[in-house]
């Protein structure tokens, strides 16, 4: 594993370790948001990011930029089930360390991973960074704002998937359930899942306000504990 650490740019780039998938990173008037994008076509348009802890979304908190570090892993990892003994686990990694503006506000922790494949993204919860042994996650502030109105199937249960059929109609009805697969062009598509759920409540896409093809994490209020992340 290699690290590095990158200056306070007002833009963070992390890509794949092939190139091709590029996320993009920064501070709207103090609103941490991302973007991604497949061979230089946007896919993801700039989304917000953050969670909701009690009753206060941290998105409309004003925050800055502590520090960015960068780092590659690449190993085989050995399967206990599946199509293959063993995968190759090659990407690299993001941490954004930022900080409320006021003074003893709390530290947060973004984690992204590039992979060939995809994106993978968590927040963690430092220990002594203000939040306390325990606290409550009352909702997501996980934006995806798709850069336009793609063809879409989601899991519906118990019952045969929905879709195939535009985000719009997603949005215009209670939203969308995990896994969530999305065509993009005839070569690109997006699937958008869990994974790693450890402490947080499974979550959804819920449908924002004003834009037919945006959408924000939902999840039941999650208890958690200092030095923890999310999904």
């Amino acid at each position: 594993m290699g690290a590095g650490t990158t200056c306070a740019d007002e833009l963070v780039h992390l890509q794949s370790p092939d190139g091709k998938v590029a996320v993009d990173f920064d501070l709207a008037d103090g609103q941490p948001q991302w973007r991604l994008a497949l061979d230089g076509k946007t896919l993801i348009g700039a989304s917000g990011l953050g969670v909701q802890v009690d009753t206060a979304v941290l998105i409309p908190w004003r925050w800055r930029h502590v520090a960015t570090t960068l780092s590659t892993r690449r190993e085989q990892v050995q399967t206990v089930w599946g199509k293959f003994s063993q995968y190759d686990n090659h990407y690299n990694q993001l941490t954004w360390s930022l900080q409320g503006a006021s003074e003893g506000q709390r530290r947060l922790n973004i984690v992204v991973r590039a992979y060939n494949q995809g994106v993978a993204l968590r927040y963690e919860f430092p220990a002594d960074a203000g939040w306390g042994q325990r606290f409550q996650l009352a909702g997501g502030g996980t934006d995806w704002r798709f850069a336009g109105d793609f063809i879409g199937w989601c899991y519906n249960r118990e019952r045969d998937p929905l879709g195939p059929q535009p985000l719009s109609r997603f949005h215009s009805g209670q939203g969308a359930q995990l896994p969530l697969t999305i065509q993009c062009s005839s070569d690109a598509y997006l699937g958008v899942l869990e994974a790693a759920i450890f402490h947080q409540a499974p979550f959804q896409l819920a449908p924002i306000e004003n834009d037919k093809t945006a959408f924000r994490e939902s999840f039941a209020p999650s208890v958690m504990q200092e030095g923890s992340s999310s999904s």
